[in-house]
């Protein structure tokens, strides 16, 4: 009996300090089972006895939240009504209720039927063949690209089990180890909505612009920070506490080539030309400013049209 109890706890222990990776997986899936198994004492014939089981088992997550299984396990048990080794087949199918998606570990709940079959050592013990229910609770957690499970499942004959016309119920603590051949990510967790190359299931920062530059997080970079991601400043090295523009670069709201932040004619018409601090320059000072005057060398007094070259005085 210690060595079953010591091998219930090393399941424990694995369990506990199991690495998690996302559980991702949608497709078909096959694995090993073992684990161990508390026997009913209407089997045993004393207060029920723990005993270890191994087993194969199949399968399919087919949505984000349903999985289909198929499984068997075997076990030999031991009895103490004078029958010995009780050898035990158990087949079962159902659904698994996947829980938590998107999370390192996710939980599920599982329901089905199956069959039992006990097989006494003792020729002239009666054998028994009963269907059953069968309930569990337990997670699945991804390692690389396989998984491995956890289950605890407990198993209830459906009719008058043939030792004193009682049910069986049978517990188990089940490990188990799947791959998954033919499976493909699930496409909801692989997603990279704004394309910055960080997966949306790890993404701190989800909308992130397109073409900036992001950390490992997925948030974005701003070495000079300004408020414009690296990757979007044409302006990277601007001081901390300047007017920026959506560019990166210094404001400069009339577009003379003068920042905000010196132009003192902040108001300058398109295409003028600019001293140093942003003004307008009026060569031929007809009020007409050079870059926009057509004639920048009307003599002094002469009238000028908005082009800036000589006008009649008409309209002409």
């Amino acid at each position: 009996m210690s060595w079953r109890v010591t091998g219930l706890a090393l399941i424990v222990s694995i369990l506990a300090g199991t690495p998690t990776l996302s559980d991702d997986f949608r497709g078909g899936e096959v694995g090993l089972l073992t684990g161990a198994v508390a026997s009913d004492k209407d089997l045993t014939g004393d207060s029920g006895s723990v005993d270890a089981f191994v087993g194969l088992r199949g399968g399919s997550v087919f949505s984000r939240r349903w999985g289909w299984f198929v499984d068997a396990l075997y076990s030999d048990i031991d009895t103490f009504r004078g029958l010995g080794t009780a050898r035990t087949v158990i087949g079962r199918t159902g659904f698994d209720f996947l829980l938590t998606p998107k999370k390192k570990a996710r939980w599920f709940f599982s329901a089905g039927g199956g069959w039992i079959v006990v097989d006494f050592e003792d020729a002239s013990a009666q054998d028994m063949h009963n269907p059953l229910g069968t309930i569990g609770v337990g997670q699945r957690i991804r390692v690389g690209s396989n998984r491995l499970r956890w289950e605890l499942r407990a198993d209830h004959t459906l009719d008058n089990a043939r030792l004193n016309g009682e049910h069986l119920l049978q517990t188990y603590g089940m490990l188990g180890f799947v791959w998954g051949p033919r499976g493909v990510p699930d496409p909801a967790t692989v997603r990279d909505a704004d394309r910055d190359g960080i997966l949306d299931r790890g993404d701190r920062c989800p909308e992130t612009p397109q073409g900036a530059v992001v950390d490992s997080r997925g948030c974005p970079l701003d070495d000079d920070r300004d408020g414009v991601p690296n990757g979007l400043d044409q302006c990277p090295r601007t001081t901390p506490g300047e007017q920026i523009g959506p560019d990166g670069c210094l404001l400069d709201s009339d577009d003379d080539g003068v920042p905000d932040l010196t132009d003192y004619c902040a108001n300058t018409p398109s295409g003028a030309r600019v001293d140093e601090w942003g003004c307008p320059r009026d060569g031929d000072a007809d009020s007409v400013y050079d870059g926009v005057d057509r004639c920048p060398d009307t003599p002094l007094g002469v009238r000028v049209g908005p082009d800036g070259c000589p006008s009649d005085g008409g309209g002409n």
